[in-house]
């Protein structure tokens, strides 16, 4: 579910809705539910605020009840319900700063064990994350809380503190304080993942290499010269080369990958390269605009495009293109590119769908 700019201040939004649950604001009718809940020591076990009464329940349900979103304040809490049962959680993000927040949730002990946690953490920081609400999230919880920990791991998050006794009091039948865990999730971090895992669901298909005669568009024209088979020992799909061409003289280079990859998340469907002399031109976005009928003719609805974050000029083609950016991705080490001292990577999505895409000329 994505959120209008405009709509960001007051977050007016029904529910989300995941492969099993629904996730929707309380309302007062929810009482009994949520109480049920809080009133259970078995559930509240590791909670900060231990079981609460009936008017405890009653007024965290006031507070929560309205979704907050401004620069001063974030709150969203939100209960976790199933089709035939109802309430049975709750999960919250809660502004602690300038665009950070903890995120945090508590299920009913009955419904543990089946991935309902996660699924809504999940779908909550999709949310936000693809809505671009925040950067970092955290998430705390005591050592002993074995299930939660590994709710935290299954979610991607990295343990960034151990506290010793940092809970502030012990549990029922415990003489001491537990220690507690922190972890913290970063924004690119989890697009990344989300992301990564999408492109490899794209649409691509490959029985042979197409003949592409030469495109040509104002004053360039795109020339074939290579068709190079794939190399899976080597991770390396099918891919065309092209010279890029003004008049007789190669401009630059550039070339189409078919097929979607790890690898390719970082590395891209297309590579370029204009020559110095003959940058600031648009010779770059021109060329890429006349590879789409090829990709096109491949089944292939996107096109992933990265560049360095340090390359400034190359992110500008894409932008010029008008290229979603999905998030900037940290390059593992496995890959040439990390080799060749890239780190960082934008991400950019070029959807070839979209009304006008290959109508821009860069």
């Amino acid at each position: 579910m994505h959120i209008s700019v405009e709509a960001k201040a007051t977050m007016h939004f029904n529910e989300i809705e995941t492969a099993r649950l629904r996730l929707r604001p309380f309302h007062p009718k929810d009482l009994e539910a949520v109480h049920r809940l809080f009133s259970d020591p078995q559930t509240t076990r590791y909670l900060l605020h231990g079981v609460r009464t009936k008017a405890q329940t009653a007024g965290y349900i006031r507070d929560v009840m309205e979704p907050v979103l401004t620069a001063e304040r974030l709150l969203l809490h939100l209960a976790i319900t199933l089709p035939d049962t109802g309430v049975i959680g709750a999960v919250s993000v809660t502004g602690t700063g300038y665009r950070t927040a903890e995120l945090a949730w508590i299920l009913h002990w009955a419904h543990t064990g089946r991935g309902y946690a996660t699924e809504a953490a999940a779908a909550l920081l999709d949310l936000v994350f693809e809505n671009d609400l925040l950067d970092q999230v955290s998430a705390h919880a005591d050592a002993r809380n074995q299930a939660s920990l590994r709710l935290m791991e299954r979610l991607g998050m990295e343990q960034e503190s151990y506290v010793s006794r940092g809970r502030p009091w012990a549990l029922a039948g415990e003489s001491q304080p537990g220690d507690e865990i922190g972890f913290r999730l970063e924004r690119n971090i989890w697009l990344s993942r989300r992301h990564l895992a999408r492109s490899l669901g794209w649409p691509v298909h490959f029985d042979h290499f197409i003949p592409f005669p030469d495109q040509r568009a104002g004053e360039l024209t795109l020339s074939c010269v290579e068709m190079r088979p794939a190399k899976p020992e080597r991770g390396l799909v099918p891919t065309y080369f092209f010279d890029i061409l003004r008049g007789d003289t190669a401009v630059g280079h550039t070339n189409l990958r078919i097929g979607y990859s790890e690898g390719l998340f970082y590395g891209g469907q297309i590579g370029y390269d204009i020559k110095p002399e003959w940058r600031g031109r648009g010779y770059a976005g021109q060329a890429l605009v006349l590879l789409a009928p090829l990709a096109r003719a491949h089944g292939m609805e996107h096109l992933l495009i990265t560049n360095d974050v340090r390359n400034h000029a190359s992110r500008r083609v894409c932008e010029k293109l008008g290229l979603r950016l999905l998030c900037i991705a940290r390059v593992p080490e496995w890959t040439e590119i990390y080799l060749d001292g890239v780190r960082e990577v934008n991400v950019f999505d070029w959807d070839l769908g979209a009304a006008g895409t290959d109508r821009k000329k860069g």
